[in-house]
């Protein structure tokens, strides 16, 4: 059963954001999906075995949204949004480092 993503945000994002920002989170719970039977429960898009991070790589490697739908034609351009949001959701996150 896919499981919904646990989204954190400071007020001030919030207030800085406004409007656009709750948008696009509701837009990427929507698109982005983690369900422990596909893909070792990895973010995929909408359930495919397309993982969030093939997509970030490719944005990476500077492959344009086109070519990048191109190579995946059921991809759709609010999928690619959502991975990029999703990204700038994780680097929201702190994380501790582990004593050695």
């Amino acid at each position: 059963m896919a499981q919904s993503l646990n989204v954190r945000h400071s007020a001030s994002e919030h207030d800085c954001q406004g409007k656009r920002f709750i948008k696009n989170v509701k837009t990427m719970l929507t698109r982005i999906t983690i369900d422990p039977e596909i893909c070792h429960g990895k973010p995929t898009i909408r359930g495919s075995r397309l993982l969030v991070t093939t997509v970030l790589e490719l944005l990476a490697s500077n492959m344009t949204w086109d070519e990048i739908q191109a190579d995946y034609p059921g991809l759709e351009p609010e999928d690619i949004q959502a991975c990029l949001n999703y990204a700038v959701q994780l680097a929201h996150f702190s994380t501790i480092p582990l004593a050695a």
